[in-house]
């Protein structure tokens, strides 16, 4: 609580000053390590960035608490919104880390039928094969970190 009020995780401490909201959070490591290429340089591509991750943080994000129909319903638009291989296409970004993070969290608490969101099922897949995630999920586990039912 001393660092973030709020009491939301996750806060990312930069030079002493908190910063909160997985959305920010993301964008300002995109931003400080550019050479890890998770933010694209074009302002079109920046503001399709911008776009998912509104609609990831107010849409997908407090979905179940709207209850199971809201939440397939808005998952669905993600789904179809989805289609190609990463939310900007053929290029990954930071979009593609903040949805797999929910929807990983659906898909493991909730257990969607296979094939009810087939772009976001193999959206999933191709997150889950990316060494980085790996180890995180190695981390989280190894801390006896939980997900949320």
């Amino acid at each position: 609580m001393k660092l973030n009020p709020e009491g939301k995780v996750p806060t990312l401490v930069i030079d002493g000053r908190p910063l909160t909201e997985v959305a920010a959070i993301l964008f300002y490591l995109a931003r400080r390590f550019p050479a890890a290429e998770l933010l694209p340089g074009d302002i079109e591509a920046e503001a399709q960035t911008l776009s998912w991750m509104s609609f990831i943080a107010a849409t997908l994000h407090p979905a179940r608490r709207q209850g199971l129909d809201h939440a397939r319903a808005v998952y669905a638009i993600a789904d179809k919104r989805l289609g190609a291989m990463w939310t900007l296409g053929e290029h990954y970004s930071i979009a593609d880390i903040h949805l797999f993070r929910l929807y990983w969290r659906l898909f493991n608490s909730l257990k969607p039928v296979p094939g009810t969101f087939p772009n976001l099922d193999a959206h999933y897949a191709r997150m889950m094969a990316r060494p980085a995630v790996a180890k995180t999920i190695a981390i989280e586990t190894a801390i006896g970190y939980e997900l949320p039912g």
